[in-house]
């Protein structure tokens, strides 16, 4: 039997080690995003404009006006709110809100590609 060295072993040792991180460490990434896939869906569904106007619009105009929004829980929209407000009219209309949405699903976007 030839003799092995100690440091061979070692780093035989250390290099299998490493590599099966690397697997693990995919596999865990792939499954946090497909388990993200429903929480993201349940998100885009809070967020669709007709049950905010459902859950906010106080006076059943049709729009969010920043007083129904201060009352809301939603920080984000309150923060948001002159962003999303295209027209600066002091009222969040359905087609203002809904291009602010693609605005940000266009960036997330962009951010994941360029990050591959």
């Amino acid at each position: 039997m030839k003799n092995i060295n100690l440091f061979k072993v070692t780093v035989m040792v250390i290099t299998a080690a490493l590599a099966s991180n690397f697997v693990n460490a995919e596999d865990k990434i792939s499954t946090a995003i497909e388990s993200s896939q429903p929480t993201m869906a349940k998100v885009e569904q809070q967020l669709s404009f007709p049950a905010l106007i459902t859950e906010l619009d106080g006076d059943a105009n049709g729009m969010l006006s920043q007083d129904e929004v201060a009352v809301s829980h939603l920080t984000f929209l309150q923060e948001e709110f002159n962003n999303i407000d295209a027209n600066q009219d002091g009222q969040i209309e359905e087609a203002e809100f809904n291009s602010f949405i693609a605005q940000l699903k266009d960036k997330v976007t962009d951010m994941a590609n360029t990050e591959d």
